[in-house]
């Protein structure tokens, strides 16, 4: 009978022991002040040359010179509905 007394105190000992290993890191992880990455906010005004707010006509300007698509290739797939 002592023997299993000591194998229960043993696996209670290192139980304890590695409790308090796996606490202390969690209490020195929390403590860290670390703000996080120090990036600034992209900002973003549209997509390629079109810029949000834009009228019909800079729209389509913006994608002439990105895409190289003339205005009636542009509507040509809506008009056929």
């Amino acid at each position: 009978m002592p023997r299993i007394n000591s194998v229960k105190q043993t696996i209670l000992f290192v139980s304890i022991l590695f409790s308090g290993v796996l606490f202390s890191t969690i209490v020195d992880a929390a403590k860290t002040s670390d703000t996080g990455a120090s990036q600034e906010w992209a900002v973003i005004d549209g997509f390629r040359s079109a810029t949000f707010g834009a009228s019909e006509s800079s729209v389509l300007k913006a994608i002439k010179k990105d895409f190289k698509i003339k205005r009636k290739e542009c509507f040509s797939c809506c008009e056929s509905e």
